[in-house]
């Protein structure tokens, strides 16, 4: 896939599904599955980053990287 600065559908799909798992698992600190968190996928030079940023009532506050792929010289997407 050629880099594009614009989220795909694809690039959607990945985030919901690692997304999912990474609420499934709960919080890194407590294991409490109620918690607050944002999601996002930031688009880089030279990568695609897919990032949970958790904020838990334990006061847990944390960003994880849930997946991460990367650009060839030639722009296409390898993972």
């Amino acid at each position: 896939m050629i880099k594009q600065d614009e989220p795909t559908i694809e690039d959607i799909s990945i985030l919901e599904n690692v997304l999912v798992a990474a609420v499934d698992k709960g919080c890194r600190e407590c294991g409490n599955l109620i918690f607050t968190y944002q999601a996002g996928l930031s688009i880089e030079k030279e990568s695609k980053l897919y990032l949970f940023s958790v904020d838990c009532a334990c006061g847990a506050e944390y960003v994880e990287i849930l997946d991460a792929r990367y650009f060839d010289d030639n722009g296409n997407e390898e993972e």
